[in-house]
């Protein structure tokens, strides 16, 4: 009868003991929720055409692609990985999204599925790299992202992606 008191007992510590990490992630919880109403709260006030239905749809249209790749990145990291090269793909592919749009005079929802394509393969070989050549997550999406990145780099000195891109800058006709 002992030892059924002292596991009752032992229960009722590790509960104690438990319970104030689930009130502070309940809390760190809220608190993120609260700040964020705050903020709306007070750019509410400070400009009244904030919360109007124009500009909320401004707000999501400029975040979609951040929240896309945040939702991504999520994934990769719950399973204790990482993907350093995101950012330098997302360029790629909106860079060669627009040189298809303009050197090959595709449509923009052709040109959106290329670079999508070209961001599945930059990903394809990633996880290659990772699965196959049992290269570590961190050295194959380093070598990616140089890769992505001076790839960016060589097609944007192209005068043709840099009309589209900046149509203020005065370039010679294309």
């Amino acid at each position: 009868m002992a030892d059924a008191g002292e596991s009752g007992m032992e229960a009722g510590l590790s509960w104690r003991r438990l319970l104030p990490a689930q009130v502070s992630d309940l809390i760190s919880q809220f608190a993120a929720a609260g700040a964020l109403i705050v903020i709306c709260i007070a750019l509410s006030i400070a400009s009244p055409v904030f919360l109007t239905l124009y500009n909320l749809f401004n707000i999501v249209s400029q975040t979609a692609v951040t929240a896309i790749i945040a939702l991504g990145m999520t994934f990769v990291i719950i399973t204790a990985g990482i993907d350093l090269s995101v950012g330098s793909v997302a360029a790629l592919a909106g860079v060669l999204g627009v040189k298809m749009m303009v050197d090959l005079g595709l449509s923009w929802p052709l040109a959106v599925l290329g670079g999508t394509l070209v961001g599945g393969l930059a990903g394809l070989a990633n996880g290659l790299l990772i699965t196959r050549a049992r290269l570590a997550p961190f050295i194959a999406t380093l070598g990616m992202m140089s890769v992505s990145r001076g790839l960016v780099k060589a097609n944007l000195n192209d005068p043709k992606v840099q009309a589209v891109l900046n149509p203020s800058c005065q370039h010679p006709p294309l």
